[in-house]
């Protein structure tokens, strides 16, 4: 089937499911509601009205023809289908059998497969518009894949551009789908929710999940729980209530007042506590949830369920089976995103260039992006003293390091100490030092912390050394101060291939320079899990060695 099946359309097919469809309607919701295109986007939720019953045989041999189905296969596929004989009951007695003359049969395993290559039939009807350019598709992201529908089983969302010809286009295609197959089209106007998920149209609220919170509290009131010992309100915990958000769990992530909520109802009702009395609960929740190999009941957490699930989606991302989500996901939150499109980079480069370049700025993106900005020149901006390419390489590696604190600390830097922190580093890149002997030898270095920040520097005069020799002294002072400081786990960057193999590789006995190369590797085995890595890593010291120079 998924030969015959767009990849955007998701029912009934191996290795499709609705998280496909809520991850890649929740993703386009958050980029129309983040777009600053002056031509909005229009998503539009139908539902086929009787789907089954009202899909005309004419339409369906035509079908299985479209796709290739051999004759005899059609003709046993349409004698199944006509050969249906229902009966009506009246007043609880069946009336005579009665040939119907449209509809599939309902619960036969073969219809949802019929169903859905009808359906196709519209995909194919929508995608002749795209090409032809009469329907403008959504665009997911700067790069991403644009989107013209979304479909699962009977709920159908067609997606474009909000324009009067795109309107237009729509009614006209669903005219002569409704002509040929005899489906009727229900227009929805809810965008709350989509296949049993609520979706999330600003933040994520306690009150957006209170549907989920009350149907798991009406379950369990259907129970007695006085009436129930410990071990059967346990098994109806892990069988029924426990599982009911897993629809939800498995694509969003869920408020923590929520999941607490959850537990709670969970909680009362394993000690058949109610509203007007509390007992005593003998025993930790945290002993209650462990697994039963451990003494624990196997109650599982609402969280530690929410978390479960969407580490599937990351662990899914990096298969190699590329699903529409997953393409989705990899182009809209990629390193670029995090540097151009996300909130806090779009502001300061907002901040940083004069409108009239802001849009062009923003016009491109990916690598491309990268190759022009290094390249151009722009004066009209926040920092007009100092050179484009300097602004431009210290605004990428403080957004980038202001990411990974956030991500991996919960850091968050406001505008202002961003841009302080930019115009810094900026005029330490274009800091210059005029040299003081042609002869006379400097090293100098920098420590910077796993996020990039710096933790200290050191500079010293060598007097009369070769290059080589300076980088072999530079790089012993720079272990010594990080013994100094019990700093663990290092690693060294320098950009001499020589000094790298003195260290890694050379014999130090009848080397002329053997004591120091053996005063590195000592300090370096008492690092712990120091080590060296390969030349020409190190950029950073290279490009701003003014700023460690020996006059300072």
């Amino acid at each position: 089937m998924s030969k015959f099946v767009s990849p955007l359309q998701s029912s009934f097919i191996p290795g499709r499911g609705t998280h496909d469809n809520v991850i890649v309607i929740q993703e386009m919701l958050h980029s129309l509601r983040k777009s600053h295109s002056k031509v909005g986007g229009m998503i539009i939720t139908l539902d086929l009205e009787k789907a089954y019953d009202k899909i005309n045989w004419l339409f369906l041999e035509q079908t299985l023809e479209f796709f290739d189905f051999a004759p005899h296969i059609i003709r046993l596929i349409m004698f199944c289908v006509k050969s249906a004989r229902p009966r009506v009951l009246w007043n609880g007695e069946p009336l005579q059998t009665f040939s119907p003359k449209c509809g599939l049969r309902q619960g036969d395993p073969l219809s949802p497969y019929l169903f859905v290559l009808c359906v196709e039939r519209l995909v194919y009807l929508i995608n002749e518009a795209v090409e032809d350019h009469s329907w403008i598709p959504l665009p997911s992201c700067r790069g991403g894949p644009k989107f013209s529908h979304l479909f699962f089983a009977d709920d159908l969302m067609l997606m474009t551009k909000a324009t009067s010809e795109n309107a237009y286009t729509i009614g006209k295609i669903l005219e002569v789908f409704y002509a040929n197959s005899g489906l009727m089209f229900g227009c929805t106007t809810n965008l709350g929710k989509y296949l049993g998920v609520p979706l999330v149209h600003s933040r994520a609220s306690v009150s957006l999940y209170r549907g989920l919170i009350d149907k798991v509290q009406s379950r369990l009131s259907l129970w007695k729980a006085n009436m129930l010992n410990f071990a059967g309100s346990s098994t109806l915990i892990n069988a029924v209530t426990t599982a009911m958000p897993s629809h939800v769990m498995q694509t969003t992530w869920l408020p923590t007042s929520v999941c607490d909520h959850l537990d709670k109802l969970n909680r009362a009702f394993l000690w058949a506590t109610d509203g007007n009395q509390k007992k005593i609960h003998t025993v930790k929740w945290g002993k209650v949830t462990r697994d039963k190999s451990l003494g624990g009941l196997g109650i599982r957490e609402a969280r530690k369920i929410n978390i479960s699930f969407l580490a599937k989606i990351g662990w899914k991302l990096f298969r190699k089976n590329q699903c529409i989500w997953q393409d989705l996901l990899s182009k809209k939150e990629d390193a670029i995103h995090a540097l151009q499109d996300c909130k806090v980079a779009y502001e300061v480069w907002e901040f940083i260039l004069q409108p009239s370049l802001f849009r062009e700025f923003m016009s491109t993106s990916g690598k491309e992006w990268i190759r022009q900005n290094v390249k151009r020149i722009i004066t009209n901006t926040l920092f007009p003293d100092l050179p484009w390419f300097h602004v431009f390489i210290a605004v990428v590696w403080t957004l980038w390091g202001c990411r990974n604190r956030f991500v991996f600390k919960g850091e968050q830097v406001d505008l202002r100490t961003i841009l302080f922190d930019i115009r810094r580093l900026a005029r330490g890149i274009n800091l210059t030092f005029p040299k003081v002997s042609e002869c006379a030898a400097t090293t100098w270095g920098i420590l910077r912390d796993a996020y990039g920040a710096w933790v200290t520097r050191f500079s010293r005069k060598l007097g009369d050394y070769t290059i080589n020799e300076a980088e072999l002294l530079g790089l012993r002072e720079g272990l010594q101060i990080a013994w100094n400081q019990r700093i663990e786990r290092v690693i060294m960057e320098i950009d001499s291939e020589i000094v790298w193999n003195w260290v890694c590789k050379g014999d130090v006995e009848e080397h002329p320079l053997g004591n120091i190369i053996s005063d590195c590797r000592i300090i370096m085995g008492s690092l712990g899990s120091g080590k060296l890595a390969p030349p020409f890593a190190n950029m950073s010291t290279d490009d701003i060695t003014g700023l460690f120079s020996a006059n300072l």
